[in-house]
């Protein structure tokens, strides 16, 4: 279970990537709903992926929340603390193109406890914010957050590989329809409103994951093939129709619903809501489901982006002596609902 658990996070990574990178067939899918009598969601949809390629700045807030129905009398007493109240997290992001720039704010709830952490970008230097205190990122996390050119190749090549392998994230959508014109934030919107089709994903995910191409994103040069144990991670076909079917059944009231200005076709606004239950068959220990619930609203887009230096930043040596000293200062305000200590360490 525990190598599922990890090919499953994986799968979910590769869905944002694919929504993200989508474009191919939604390009063609219509035209921009802006002075034209064609206001199918078919069409309002592909105006907003046109347009969310073109944005050179943005900025605004996000949210995920998840929320444990539980049979506690079955399950251990460990996990208790876990489960009693909803993990959140939440924060915002800023983020420009010219000049470069990045600011995220994070604040992640479990079990009673908070965590706040905070990542800022100018131009080639980067900075973190762990625990209260801000941090020197090193050189290498600096080019690999900061290089707009390796992103925007990273993102044209999904994109070409989804095309090759005949995938369209449009259709990933199915039941769409326009549930109607509104005001958000003084902003007039068009509703639209979806059922995501899990079986589809996953088949379509299936066939990504096994296409040549994949496997050179993961290994550019082919070195890890001969690395032992590095065969491990992907999966084979008997793991990947089984990880196919337990997630198309997992994920029970799947829905999504997407604001799209009326001017500029740009989303402002994206909701996603489901219940995952256990795969059928298997021993979850007290837990009968999951719901749950990501919301992201943009508050402008294609506006000049700022982000200040924090003022006092120390350099990144005093994080990693920080880390030798208490390996457990990530968690440490967790440690005692999910079973440990409240010490900070392991």
């Amino acid at each position: 279970m525990r190598r599922l658990s990890l090919l499953l996070l994986t799968v979910g990574l590769l869905v944002a990537l694919g929504a993200a990178g989508c474009g191919t067939a939604a390009q063609t899918a219509g035209v921009s709903p802006e002075g034209s009598s064609d206001l199918s969601p078919e069409a309002i949809l592909s105006a907003a992926v046109t347009a969310a390629e073109d944005m050179s700045s943005a900025q605004g807030s996000y949210e995920f929340a998840m929320s444990f129905d539980v049979d506690t009398s079955q399950l251990p007493d460990e996990a208790l603390g876990m489960v009693g109240q909803p993990m959140t997290v939440a924060g915002t992001f800023a983020y420009g193109d010219e000049p470069q720039a990045v600011e995220l704010t994070l604040s992640m709830e479990l079990a009673g406890e908070a965590m706040d952490m905070g990542m800022k970008l100018v131009d080639d230097k980067a900075w973190l914010h762990v625990l209260d205190q801000w941090y020197e990122a090193p050189a290498e996390m600096t080019a690999f957050m900061g290089d707009p050119a390796a992103q925007e190749t990273q993102a044209a090549e999904v994109r070409q590989m989804l095309t090759d392998a005949g995938i369209d994230p449009m259709t990933w959508m199915k039941d769409l329809r326009l549930v109607g014109e509104e005001t958000l934030d003084g902003v007039a919107v068009y509703h639209l409103a979806a059922s995501p089709d899990m079986a589809k994903i996953m088949t379509d995910l299936v066939t990504l994951m096994q296409s040549e191409q994949f496997t050179k994103l993961l290994d550019p040069t082919g070195s890890a093939g001969g690395m032992t144990g590095a065969g491990e991670f992907m999966p084979g076909t008997e793991e990947l129709e089984e990880m196919q079917t337990q997630l198309a059944s997992m994920f029970q009231n799947l829905t999504a619903d997407l604001w799209i200005a009326k001017e500029d076709s740009m989303l402002r606004k994206a909701a996603i809501a489901a219940r995952m239950v256990p795969p059928a068959g298997e021993d979850a220990e007290g837990l009968n489901a999951i719901d749950i619930g990501a919301t992201i609203v943009l508050q402008t887009a294609n506006q000049p982006v700022t982000v200040e230096p924090p003022a006092s930043a120390l350099p990144w040596s005093e994080f990693e002596k920080a880390m030798q000293e208490n390996p457990g200062m990530f968690m440490g305000p967790f440690m005692g609902a999910m079973g440990g200590t409240a010490t900070g360490t392991y």
